[in-house]
């Protein structure tokens, strides 16, 4: 990378437990983020955040926690993979208007 590299990312150390009290995947966080997979793995073990996506990453946990913390999150055991990412969408939409 070039040298204004440091300047795109921004490091934190992000602690994505409460993805798996939430019961969502890392797919399932990178999509909502617009990323892929691995770019939440690559978090989850220290990588930079874009820094124009950083306010964004740390609202979705900020709204996840919330989410878990009223019991909208975990969806139900048994909630078909076709159905997970639109329910957790609208599970995270629902709290962001109760906020």
């Amino acid at each position: 990378m070039g040298a204004s590299a440091p300047y795109l990312f921004w490091r934190m150390n992000m602690d994505l437990s409460i993805l798996k009290q939430a019961g969502v995947s890392q797919n399932e966080f990178g999509r909502l983020c617009g990323v892929s997979k691995i770019a939440v793995f690559k978090w989850s073990k220290g990588g930079g955040v874009n820094r124009f996506l950083q306010p964004k990453v740390v609202k979705l946990l900020a709204t996840i926690t919330q989410a878990v913390e009223t019991g909208a999150l975990p969806l139900p055991p048994g909630t078909p993979r076709a159905d997970r990412e639109k329910m957790i969408a609208a599970a995270l939409v629902n709290q962001l208007r109760q906020a």
